[in-house]
């Protein structure tokens, strides 16, 4: 699935339309998961940035990660299979993931952020977001468990 970063520019006004400074830390790590395609951890994350900042905490990139989170730069991955990702795909989408190594994948959806769902007047909600995990084995440990 194709997802259309922000660009260095666009995070820049992103950040400070939200009343926030434009840091390096903050570009880097922007930069370090969404020119990955994929959805990161923050250690990940951590590891790919301590090349531009050896110093670079732990801490701090997970305080970036929720700062970016809070822009609406990024958001959670949360998928309920292990760690806690990252994704910079902000286009509505699905999510598949392999049981056995965790990889996430995105799975492209033609619906809005709520998927179709018309869940307000049958129950009382007003739904702002759904998210749909597909749960399975990935091409590479297929392989490796028919060996």
């Amino acid at each position: 699935m194709e997802c259309t970063n922000l660009s260095p520019a666009d995070l820049a006004a992103r950040l400070r339309d939200a009343g926030l400074r434009v840091t390096s830390q903050r570009l880097d790590v922007y930069e370090a998961l969404a020119s990955s395609g994929l959805h990161l951890s923050p250690e990940q994350i951590l590891a790919r940035v301590r090349g531009r900042h050896p110093t670079i905490s732990a801490n701090t990139v997970y305080q970036v990660l929720e700062t970016l989170v809070g822009a609406g730069a990024i958001r959670r991955a949360d998928t309920g299979a292990g760690a806690r990702r990252y994704d910079a795909n902000m286009e509505p989408h699905h999510h598949l993931v392999c049981t056995t190594c965790g990889k996430q994948v995105d799975v492209p959806c033609d619906e809005g952020p709520t998927h179709g769902h018309e869940l307000d007047d049958d129950l009382g909600f007003t739904i702002a977001e759904a998210r749909v995990t597909y749960m399975g084995t990935c091409p590479d440990c297929a392989r490796a468990a028919t060996g």
